[in-house]
């Protein structure tokens, strides 16, 4: 061999080591885009399902609002069926003014408030004892209509009786002429606002 085949060999040698050397740096470079592009890749498809599941969310926080918005009267009317919190005076205003309307002497003898034993964290159970005077068909009437009321009233004790001659004041037994008296004593219970 030639010292000019060796300098041709080593010439080629050199180039073909350049480009042995490119041809390694560019895979490397390859790679280390395609694991770049690869994790950011990743990183938007995390990023898209994060944002998917956030207008998941979105969507249902909006259709529960619209729920709220479409039930506030279905709401409100349910309200009526139970007193209000320290609704107990307005109810027995209320009371006796059903009396009165009734041709009634209406006294509440006794109130109480204890837990409910159904939804304690919400309602609590407004007892009242109730007693009424007045002719028959009024006693009787009055009892309907707090059978009739929007509340869901528990009638525990009830007791129509005739009042005696005896338990009449003189200025009641002039103002009887419509016939005798009656007394209803009513123990009741209802629900109302915590």
């Amino acid at each position: 061999m030639k010292i000019s085949d060796i300098s041709k060999i080593g010439k080629v040698w050199k180039l073909f080591s350049v480009a042995l050397l490119g041809t390694v740096l560019v895979i490397a470079l390859y790679v280390f885009v395609f694991s770049q592009i690869s994790q950011k890749k990743q990183h938007i498809e995390a990023l898209a399902n994060s944002i998917q599941t956030l207008e998941e969310q979105n969507q249902a926080v909006v259709s529960a609002k619209d729920s709220i918005s479409e039930t506030i009267d279905l709401r409100n009317k349910i309200d009526e069926y139970f007193v209000a919190k320290d609704g107990e005076v307005n109810f027995l205003n209320f009371l006796q003014t059903l009396g009165t309307e009734e041709g009634l002497s209406l006294e509440v003898s006794s109130v109480s408030i204890d837990p409910s034993p159904a939804a304690s964290g919400v309602f609590e159970l407004l007892n009242l004892e109730v007693q009424v005077q007045g002719p028959w068909s009024n006693v009787s009437r009055f009892l309907a209509l707090l059978e009739l009321l929007p509340y869901k009233i528990s009638m525990g004790d009830v007791a129509i009786r005739k009042q005696s001659d005896a338990e009449l004041s003189g200025n009641q037994k002039k103002s009887t002429g419509t016939g005798p008296q009656w007394v209803g004593d009513f123990k009741m219970s209802l629900l109302k606002f915590k």
